[in-house]
């Protein structure tokens, strides 16, 4: 296990390392994975609306970079775009600083087209899910009926989660074959054991040469499971000090709501075959996959996290510490 560990730092430095060279080359050369030079893409934006902005911030990290490069004259622009009342009223005063670009909006939109909070224009992420890394480490513990605690008993898997390509913002981590079996086998003989996952985030603050902070975002046990899938106990995700005590960027996002939390949704998945046997060898030396999905526990339902929801939710929502 410490090889595996070593073997998995050694894995994130090389990666941090390479992330950090293609980040000079793009700067160098003004151009992007989109393969469009700076130039053009602060156009593009200039031609854009409110709603259209917040679409392309959670497109690619070059446009998060064109936006971030724009503001706040972008929002200025694209808001006086839309008011030409507003427009009008800026430039008869230039000696004041106006106020911020959303509470214009925000104003001029109850003024005259009857809009109500809703019609305000969500607030952007300034990064994008895979500026972060997730880290996931999956515990053999002790549970005795007449000792509360719980005792760590083995490491049985330390990786790094990779993000799915869909809109479901969604982390997976590959769990090496048999992992799940051995688990699951001893659940079955009824020996006193059961399994813990920890899942922390890690972020660059302030960029690539910032320094390197971390939250604790899951820790749980499984509550229900069927014969190739665990569900783990649904946990809210520790939020930053403060948040429900100042009128911060994560409520602002929010529109004001306090009765959501963020959730991280954790499964575990042995991958096997259709149609394999119960007790055979493809199923017990399968591999496995833990998946863990950021939601909303409403008071009513849990829904999914859109991507811009996740981006937000690590960026304004988690205990940042570091």
């Amino acid at each position: 296990m410490k090889v595996q560990q070593t073997l998995a730092q050694t894995w994130k430095r090389r990666r941090d390392s390479d992330h950090a060279e293609a980040k000079r080359l793009i700067a160098e050369r003004g151009l992007g994975l989109l393969a469009v030079p700076n130039e053009l893409l602060d156009i593009i934006l200039g031609y854009s609306d409110l709603r259209t902005r917040f679409r392309a911030a959670t497109t690619s990290h070059q446009f998060c970079d064109s936006i971030a490069r724009l503001s706040p004259r972008l929002e200025y622009q694209l808001v006086r775009k839309k008011f030409p009342l507003l427009a009008t009223a800026l430039d008869a005063d230039r000696s004041h600083a106006p106020a911020p670009p959303r509470e214009l909006y925000r104003m001029y939109s109850r003024f005259f087209d009857g809009a109500d909070d809703d019609d305000v224009p969500e607030a952007v992420p300034t990064t994008a899910l895979d500026d972060y890394t997730l880290t996931a480490e999956l515990e053999l513990v002790t549970v005795h009926p007449n000792e509360p605690r719980i005792r760590p008993k083995e490491s049985l898997f330390v990786g790094l989660g990779t993000v799915v390509e869909t809109n479901s913002a969604t982390y997976e981590f590959a769990v090496p074959r048999r992992v799940f079996t051995n688990v699951d086998d001893r659940f079955e003989a009824g020996l006193p054991y059961s399994v813990r996952v920890k899942i922390v985030a890690t972020r660059r603050a302030g960029g690539i040469s910032g320094r390197l902070q971390h939250a604790k975002l899951y820790e749980g046990q499984p509550d229900d499971g069927e014969l190739d899938l665990m569900y783990f106990e649904s946990h809210y995700i520790r939020m930053a000090r403060g948040n429900f005590l100042a009128p911060s960027t994560a409520f602002r996002w929010l529109g004001g709501v306090t009765d959501w939390d963020a959730i991280l949704d954790v499964r575990w998945t042995r991958d096997v075959a259709e149609g394999s046997a119960r007790y055979g060898t493809g199923r017990r030396d399968a591999p496995s996959t833990i998946r863990a999905q950021f939601r909303w526990s409403t008071p009513d339902d849990i829904v999914d996290m859109s991507l811009a929801d996740a981006c937000m939710t690590l960026e304004h929502w988690v205990d940042w510490r570091g």
